[in-house]
């Protein structure tokens, strides 16, 4: 098994034994750690976002952003990436632009 296999497999156990504790069934919360892993795989492989440290949350397909980043641009392409992954029912950028 991979590293990155390994760390996903260990996101969604966490996620799921987490589940009923968060108010959602185990099958969302495995859900929505797939949305997180799936969002942060996009940000570490877009060269435009790779280098910022942007934060990632997801309760019931509702996607929450954190974080800084160089430029609207960059935001806007944050949220885009986030609404195009299977899964996501809505995004609400909390995302700052650096001055």
């Amino acid at each position: 098994m991979s590293a990155a296999a390994g760390l996903v497999l260990a996101l969604l156990i966490a996620a799921a034994g987490a589940g009923g504790c968060a108010g959602r069934s185990t099958t969302q919360a495995i859900d929505d750690a797939k949305i997180v892993s799936s969002i942060n795989f996009k940000y570490v492989t877009d060269p435009m976002l790779k280098v910022f440290d942007l934060e990632v949350r997801s309760f019931e397909g509702r996607v929450t952003l954190l974080g800084r980043v160089p430029s609207a641009e960059a935001a806007e392409r944050a949220a885009r990436l986030a609404w195009e992954t299977p899964g996501v029912r809505d995004v609400q950028s909390n995302l700052r632009v650096a001055r």
